[in-house]
């Protein structure tokens, strides 16, 4: 990591600039064995994983997909994987690399509710209201016990007086008065 510390003559303050960010590489494999070059490389770690990954995935798979002849087969096999790790390389979600912004969420996702203070769940401020019952069985109701109703008694009617927009709306009180 470079640092540079200066010291201003004219007003005694410490300046401290850290030039790390500049100096940060991901690490990334670039060469075979044997000192040659990997074709379309260098690959960075996260390239390497989503390959080998999506080999395995898709090897697991195969009674599900591997139905198209055996050269076409192993193109899918290995081409669908490299097309990933491909694409890999252009994702950089808020500039950070993908594996880190994945780690991000589970923990996030991970995390109590309520927060942590001194490295403990930090316990919830919030009362926990009383819980009503979600389920409310019938034989929890006080219900009479009378003869149960059966389709050949006819149904008992409410009277009812048909109301209108009209007569809702009316500018006139009904017991005479105007507004």
């Amino acid at each position: 990591m470079s640092n540079a510390v200066e010291r201003s003559a004219d007003d005694e303050r410490l300046v401290f600039r850290n030039y790390a960010k500049a100096h940060r590489h991901g690490t990334v494999i670039g060469q075979l064995p044997g000192g040659h070059a990997i074709p379309f490389g260098p690959y960075s770690l996260t390239q390497v994983g989503v390959f080998v990954g999506g080999v395995i995935t898709l090897y697991i798979t195969r009674g599900v997909w591997m139905r198209f002849g055996a050269a076409f087969d192993i193109l899918v096999l290995v081409g669908v994987p490299y097309g990933l790790a491909m694409a890999e390389r252009f994702v950089r979600p808020e500039g950070r690399s993908p594996l880190r912004t994945v780690v991000a969420l589970v923990v996030y996702a991970l995390a109590p509710r309520s927060g942590r203070r001194h490295g403990r769940t930090r316990p919830s401020l919030r009362r926990q209201a009383p819980r009503v019952p979600r389920r409310i069985l019938v034989r929890d109701l006080d219900l009479p016990l009378g003869p149960a109703w059966s389709p050949t008694e006819p149904k008992r009617e409410l009277a009812t007086a048909a109301t209108t927009l009209g007569d809702l709306l009316s500018p006139t009180d009904p017991r005479g008065g105007g507004r």
